[in-house]
């Protein structure tokens, strides 16, 4: 009987994944069959619960794909609601609604808040309605999913979607000797996503999953040193600082963070801490680090984005980046400190571009530029919402770290990401992987009785 289940899961996994590649191969066809992977995905979206995190994956990499490698697709911007649409709808079908812990209840309420906020404080309600729903839709359709499967399923939901972002990275390599991975600035590594300033956190994402791993591990993985080397290499040609940064000191706030939020030793998080020549293995290659002019230049290069900008330090890079956004977000807290502008509004409302669907004249997209994460929450919805926010942060870290090391690795490098760029609120585009990862520690592991 157990090898009969173990051949139709077998079988099964089989078939989902050469699906999987079919929608992927459509995508980067012509315009006709890109149109018809968006629909593929949408009923392979309803189709399961595995598959609802799956065809968000997906849909998010249609999304930030490199223009020069895929075709141009008619149905991008509406089909991407669907999806998100069908993916709720399968997880209510399959009774999301009927358990829920009250972590999800919280990111509820929290999502109602801004819903009401975007209707009586809002510049522009439309644009604040239309994000705060799609922001809910998202993030409840993630945390009921997460929520639904057991300990075994959530193992195989992060193996595969590892996979997928190795799978990003080893096909971009070959594009670091073709100009189509260098298209949007011309010298700074973007592989197959659509700019470096997305292969960078992506690869960041992935990195922050390989640690936890090192981390989780009683003795010292090569191999594993050997990936991240890899990956540190790509967020490198990508320029992208942020993802350099967050990935360089992911590991520090996450010892940190248990540390302030724990009652267990550090070890019972870590195995790895148990090995002292671990310890000193790591000092030493610091130390290493350091002393190597080579690793100066390096920073150097990422600072200055590959000598484009004429700075000195890492400061002066984030004035020049971020300074301006900076300067308007306090001006409009200065303005409206209790209840702000609006939730994903601009800091210049003039400047912003609003894209209307020709049928119901909705407002189907409305991009924006933000810094800091924490500073664009309180200019949007005040600090009554940003206290709203900070306590469901606590919520999320206090359940990442009961949840176990990979949690908080990924949880903290997104929170180190969106320092620089605000991108969790903004599903729409990198947030969306964010929210893929962060509402795995919203909901909590569900174990099964042994």
């Amino acid at each position: 009987m157990q090898i009969t289940n173990n051949f139709n899961n077998k079988f099964n996994f089989l078939n989902q994944n050469f699906l999987i590649l079919i929608i992927i191969f459509l995508r980067y066809g012509n315009t006709y069959s890109a149109d018809l992977s968006y629909i593929f995905l949408i009923f392979f979206a309803i189709s399961g619960r595995l598959q609802i995190i799956q065809a968000l994956l997906l849909s998010w990499f249609f999304s930030m794909g490199n223009w020069m490698l895929m075709p141009d697709s008619n149905f991008a911007l509406v089909g991407r609601y669907l999806i998100i649409f069908a993916c709720f709808l399968s997880i209510i079908l399959r009774g999301g609604l009927i358990r829920v812990d009250r972590n999800i209840l919280y990111t509820f309420f929290l999502g109602i808040y801004f819903i009401v906020h975007s209707f009586v404080f809002s510049q522009i309600s439309s644009v604040s309605i239309l994000k705060s729903v799609n922001w809910i839709t998202v993030i409840l359709t993630l945390s009921m999913t997460w929520y639904s499967f057991t300990e075994q399923e959530r193992r195989y939901i992060y193996k595969w979607i590892t996979k997928f972002l190795e799978f990003i990275a080893i096909f971009s390599l070959p594009f670091l000797f073709f100009e189509a991975g260098y298209q949007k600035t011309g010298d700074n590594f973007q592989g197959i996503l659509s700019h470096p300033m997305v292969f960078g956190p992506t690869m960041a994402i992935l990195g922050s999953i390989y640690l936890s791993q090192l981390f989780n591990e009683r003795k010292l993985s090569f191999f594993l040193l050997f990936k991240l080397s890899i990956i540190f290499t790509l967020v490198s040609l990508s320029a992208s600082r942020t993802a350099f940064f967050a990935l360089s000191f992911v590991s520090l706030c996450s010892i940190i963070f248990v540390i302030i939020f724990s009652k267990y030793k550090i070890s019972s998080y870590f195995p790895i801490f148990k090995d002292i020549k671990i310890i000193l293995f790591a000092l030493i290659t610091a130390l290493l680090l350091f002393l190597d002019h080579q690793f100066f230049h390096l920073l150097e290069y990422i600072i200055t984005k590959s000598n484009k900008v004429d700075v000195s330090n890492l400061m002066e890079a984030y004035e020049i980046s971020r300074g301006r956004l900076f300067e308007s977000m306090i001006q409009n807290i200065r303005e409206n400190p209790f209840f702000g502008i609006g939730f994903g509004i601009a800091s210049d409302i003039q400047s912003m571009e609003i894209v209307y669907d020709p049928i119901f004249n909705l407002p189907i997209q409305a991009p924006v530029e933000k810094g800091v994460m924490f500073v664009a929450i309180i200019e949007e919805v005040g600090v009554i919402g940003f206290f709203l926010f900070c306590l469901w942060l606590k919520m999320i870290i206090s359940q990442a770290i009961h949840n176990g090391a990979i949690y908080i690795f990924v949880i903290m490098l997104i929170f180190l990401l969106n320092l620089a760029e605000a991108t969790l609120f903004s599903p729409g585009g990198m947030g969306l992987i964010n929210l893929i990862l962060l509402s795995s520690a919203v909901a909590k592991i569900k174990f099964e009785k042994k």
